[in-house]
């Protein structure tokens, strides 16, 4: 099973911290659900479920 890069969501004890000598990332993980299973066939690979 495949997921992508933009599944699940930044823990908030990021968001909260008061040391950072940075400002925070754009936000790119947005809870995406979406998944592929991708099977070997011979040589070729195969999406089978989406």
């Amino acid at each position: 099973m495949a997921t992508l890069s933009s599944a699940g969501e930044r823990d908030v004890k990021h968001y909260k911290r008061e040391n950072r000598k940075r400002g925070p990332k754009p936000e790119s993980r947005i809870g995406c659900e979406a998944h592929m299973r991708i099977l070997k066939r011979g040589d070729k690979f195969v999406v089978t479920q989406f």
